[in-house]
């Protein structure tokens, strides 16, 4: 018997803030849509590391002194003289956090500057939404902090590098993109995240997960991938911090936007079109999972049906009607729970019957769809003969459901010809909106 969905709710079992790291999973909310991180090109948090040569040119590496890479890609940084710096340090002043080693940068006179010229990132491709994330604290708001993603047109040369909208920390304290501003204080760590959709030309700026503002990318060349993050002090004597820095590519995470059932598999509906060969893991459904209560329905295949985006899991035992379900959905390593309801299978009788063991009967029934939930009531009375002289009465009063739905009631009497079965709305009334005759002997 089929079985629709009542209610289908989807959820995200990672809270969706823009940019949040659960069990090394990287998850946002963009435009709401979700989207998971697939390439990780930086992940730094400096605890380990060292710097290698000195001003004004410095290269960051591990403990051991090997250079951060990520191909030709290596994570650096400049100052404008020797008189700036760039250290590795504890910022013993931080109010709000403590985050251990981090980057310490000191612009030493208002000509100088110091700036992370090597964010290098070297992408191909617009289908993806990159990302830069970083912590910033500024000690002082003396001098302009300016960080601005790069991309390439056409090809990766030179010539080819295009600058686009700046995240300004101004010296009136504030961070503005995309003509919005938001207050900061001094000694206080912020979570700043840049996303650049390239394919849609826009870019949006969050801090600690709030979104500060959006901006267009106005060229309309065609554009390679993204270059680099580039992030400059200059203007005055000022110290400014980094620390946790990141560099991913996000895609669109596919979310359960149906579900329907039937005995022994469920079709699940996807926003995105998935292969069903992505849930085969060792011969075995992986990665999905409904869950009934504390019991689990076990898939044992899935295939793809005619249906676009849509994949139907095949159970093991049959499904039960009328319950609440949870789908598990696994992608990339972010977890997505969809509750939905399987549709409770029409109200009916299975059988009556009126058995006689040493003189004394009994009337049984067997119903399906009564639960608690609705609290109908099953009574079966036993007649005499063609009179209608009730002998005996029993009912299912609240009990749970039996065997995926079905449940039994008895009535007793010395002697017994038929049964009748009525279904109960309640006992002050005792009105059926449903009654089944079933005459046996």
């Amino acid at each position: 018997m089929s079985k629709r969905i009542l209610a289908l709710i989807a959820v995200m079992l990672i809270v969706f803030l823009p940019t949040n790291v659960f069990a090394d999973t990287i998850t946002a909310e963009i435009d709401s849509k979700q989207y998971v991180a697939v390439n990780t090109i930086w992940d730094i948090d400096f605890n380990d590391s060292t710097i290698l040569n000195s001003s004004p040119s410095f290269i960051f590496a591990d403990a051991n002194g090997k250079q951060y890479r990520h191909g030709a890609d290596y994570l650096g940084a400049h100052s404008g003289s020797v008189n700036s710096t760039i250290t590795l340090e504890e910022n013993v002043n931080a109010v709000n956090r403590d985050n251990g080693v981090s980057v310490r940068m000191e612009v030493a006179n208002s000509t100088d500057q110091v700036q992370w010229n090597n964010l290098l990132t070297s992408t191909v491709g617009t289908e993806k939404i990159f990302a830069y994330e970083f912590d910033f604290c500024a000690s002082d708001f003396d001098a302009t902090t300016t960080i601005t993603p790069l991309y390439y047109k056409n090809s990766p040369t030179t010539e080819n590098r295009i600058w686009t909208n700046p995240l300004t920390i101004t010296t009136s304290k504030s961070a503005t993109f995309g003509g919005k501003s938001v207050a900061l204080s001094e000694n206080t760590w912020y979570t700043f995240t840049i996303y650049n959709d390239l394919s849609g030309r826009k870019q949006m700026c969050y801090i600690d997960g709030n979104l500060i503002g959006e901006a267009s990318i106005s060229s309309t060349d065609t554009i390679y991938g993204m270059h680099k993050l580039s992030m400059s002090t200059r203007g005055a004597p000022s110290e400014v911090w980094y620390d946790n820095i990141k560099a991913y590519e996000l895609e669109k995470l596919p979310s359960i936007v149906d579900a329907t059932a039937s005995e022994n598999y469920i079709d699940v509906t996807f926003s995105e079109a998935i292969d069903a060969q992505y849930f085969i893991s060792e011969g075995k459904v992986s990665n999905f999972s409904a869950l009934f209560g504390e019991a689990a329905v076990i898939f044992n295949n899935c295939e793809n049906t005619a249906q676009e985006n849509t994949v139907r899991f095949f159970s093991e035992l049959t499904i039960p009607t009328g319950v609440k379900l949870t789908l598990n959905f696994i992608y990339k390593g972010a977890t997505i729970c969809a509750d939905m309801e399987t549709s409770p299978a029409d109200t009916d009788v299975y059988s009556v019957y009126i058995s006689e063991n040493d003189g004394y009967y009994s009337a049984e029934c067997m119903c399906n769809n009564v639960n608690n939930e609705n609290k109908n009531i099953i009574m079966i009375m036993s007649l005499i003969n063609d009179k209608n002289q009730v002998v005996a009465v029993g009912c299912s009063g609240e009990t749970a459901l039996v065997n995926g739905g079905m449940i039994f009631a008895s009535a007793y009497s010395d002697e017994a010809v038929s049964a009748e079965v009525f279904f109960l709305t309640d006992w002050t009334g005792v009105k059926p909106f449903k009654d089944v005759i079933y005459l046996s002997k």
